[in-house]
């Protein structure tokens, strides 16, 4: 083979080359914003089939038997309670109340009292 028909040859494997590199990346540029405009369709999908904070409501896989606690074993103390102006009735049946479950003491942040009785209410 002659040096100019290595040159001819080189060339057109240089050109070939360049040509295959060049279809490939007007492709890709072509082909590029679909792509993009297609993960971005499917992104938006899954943030529309996302449930809102009040929609969801997942289902608790825990098997467990039942143990309601009706009673506290100890006493305990309520530091957040709201009750406007009870009336003596009222704050009796409260107190029979927290005797059921155990609870102690109660504070009232509403403001009201009963006559002869500040806050917090104590058995």
């Amino acid at each position: 083979m002659s040096k100019n028909q290595k040159s001819t040859l080189t060339s057109w494997r240089t050109i070939t080359f360049f040509s295959i590199l060049f279809v490939a990346l007007f492709a890709a540029l072509i082909g590029w914003p679909r792509v993009a405009k297609t993960q971005q369709d499917q992104t938006t999908q899954k943030k529309q089939q996302m449930p809102t904070i009040e929609e969801y409501q997942p289902k608790s896989t825990l098997i467990t038997r039942e143990h309601k606690v009706e009673r506290a074993k100890f006493p305990f103390i309520d530091i957040h309670s709201h009750h406007w102006n009870p009336t003596a009735g009222e704050v009796d049946q409260l107190v029979k109340e927290m005797d059921t479950i155990n609870l102690r003491v109660m504070v009232n942040l509403s403001g009201g009292t009963v006559s002869g009785c500040s806050a917090p209410w104590r058995r």
